[in-house]
């Protein structure tokens, strides 16, 4: 096998990328670049090349997150929620072992289908201009800090409109939409978990302008707790 080999292959991948439209397809593809981008780090061919390999890879990633995302879910075990108890095989979802594809992969596969293609772009290119190894942890990571962001984001939209106006009856019913709910929940938990962290491990992992958004929230919270007790200890109202 030539030096090359693997690498050379990587510029029909390419292409075949764009024209795959099933997830074995592009698994394959997937799991060639990922042999590539070992062939070339374990050769010392330079990051360059393993970058090139690793870039296919996270696209391929990226494309199966896409495809994951838009097929039809199990329903359970034994045929449940089927006419009958039975469901034909023609119509009964794959399952990710028949795909050969990992509950924790799966889930890693469509939180980066999830980054927008603008924000994986930069990551991508940053990173190659930067000259930093690109990784699947890293995009992963890109994606789980949009998501926190935009879960504390949301969190703070409703807290700021109960802020403004406690009477307010849109934020009490933006709480109750399940999506803004889950998020509103999400955030409480990340809180309670980061108070219960000594501060000498908090400043081991957090920079300062960690520090100061998580000062914010928890002065947001803190209203909001007194507000939520002062309510709590009102006489119970007629319902008009």
């Amino acid at each position: 096998m030539s030096e090359a080999g693997p690498l050379a292959r990587l510029d029909r991948a390419t292409q075949l990328l764009a024209e795959a439209r099933t997830v074995d397809e592009v698994k394959l593809i997937r799991d060639q670049a990922e042999a590539a981008r070992v062939y070339a780090r374990e050769r010392d061919l330079g990051l360059q090349a393993q970058n090139h390999a690793a870039e296919i890879k996270l696209r391929a990633e990226r494309r199966l997150g896409e495809i994951l995302s838009d097929m039809p879910k199990q329903h359970g075990a034994r045929g449940l929620g089927t006419r009958e108890g039975v469901e034909s095989q023609a119509d009964t979802p794959p399952r990710l072992a028949d795909l050969g594809i990992s509950k924790g992969e799966s889930s890693r596969f469509q939180q980066i289908a999830k980054i927008p293609e603008p924000v994986f772009e930069q990551h991508v290119a940053e990173a190659k201009a930067a000259e930093r190894e690109l990784t699947t942890a890293a995009v992963v990571r890109l994606a789980a800090e949009r998501q926190r962001d935009e879960d504390i984001a949301i969190a703070d939209g409703v807290f700021e409109a109960a802020f403004a106006n406690p009477a307010n009856p849109g934020a009490e019913l933006r709480i109750q939409q399940s999506h803004l709910r889950t998020s509103f929940e999400k955030a409480l938990v990340r809180a309670a978990d980061l108070i219960s962290l000594k501060p000498p491990a908090l400043a081991r992992v957090l920079d300062r302008s960690e520090v100061n958004a998580a000062e914010r929230f928890i002065e947001r919270f803190e209203r909001w707790r007194d507000e939520l007790r002062a309510e709590l200890a009102q006489p119970i109202r007629a319902v008009e």
